[in-house]
């Protein structure tokens, strides 16, 4: 982003969303608000991967063998444990963070559509009040990697059918592993819609833009 009022715009985004989300998660962690689960949940067997992971680390051991692992998010917060304190509260203040960079991606993602920096501010503070993504996003779980990755690629998708490039397709496939990674099946629809609007309304000459679709479908598959 060059525009300097953008930028200021983007950066009171994000620090509206940080703040507001930070607020949450010491709801939730100090006053043990969980109205839905009674205290159970994915984020305890998280939590104590994450422990374990801090452990092994403290003893210069750094195998997951044995570890309950089916993604990587508790072993990510596992390095942060061991750089800060084992609190699951890390964990949760990592989600608030990511899901803050996430409604400064849909307030871009308006942007793309070529609306104004008020209609994309507002979409953005309607984003922040949105309640699963408040409560949940202030948890320790994967969901805050699934719904930052989901909507990067989306960005970065609408900003190749405006002006493709091979490092905006870099990092859309970089954030397309990670999608993958935390939860695959989202990918595909994605991948699917993209190629076939980057081909219907990209201009570029037919015979380049067939090359390219199968250059890209190679390395999507």
């Amino acid at each position: 982003v060059k525009d300097a009022k953008q930028k200021k715009i983007i950066s009171i985004v994000f620090l509206f969303s940080f703040t507001l989300h930070i607020l949450a998660v010491l709801v939730i962690f100090y006053g043990s608000f969980q109205p839905f689960s009674d205290g159970r949940g994915d984020f305890i067997q998280y939590h104590f991967t994450a422990v374990e992971t801090t452990q092994r680390l403290s003893q210069g051991n750094f195998s997951i063998k044995g570890l309950a692992l089916a993604h990587y998010f508790p072993l990510i917060v596992g390095y942060l444990y061991f750089l800060l304190i084992p609190k699951m509260i890390i964990g949760q203040l990592l989600n608030a963070w990511l899901v803050s960079l996430t409604v400064v991606f849909a307030y871009l993602i308006v942007k793309e559509f070529g609306r104004t920096n008020k209609e994309a501010f507002i979409v953005a503070l309607i984003i922040n009040l949105y309640p699963s993504l408040a409560f949940f996003g202030s948890l320790m779980l994967k969901e805050s990697f699934v719904v930052f990755f989901s909507t990067l690629s989306l960005l970065l998708a609408l900003k190749l059918i405006n002006t493709f490039s091979w490092k905006i397709f870099t990092l859309f496939y970089i954030s397309l592993m990670g999608l993958a990674h935390f939860r695959f099946f989202t990918i595909l629809p994605l991948i699917f819609v993209f190629v076939l609007l980057w081909f219907i309304f990209y201009k570029f000459q037919f015979k380049r833009k067939v090359l390219y679709c199968l250059a890209m479908l190679f390395l999507f598959g």
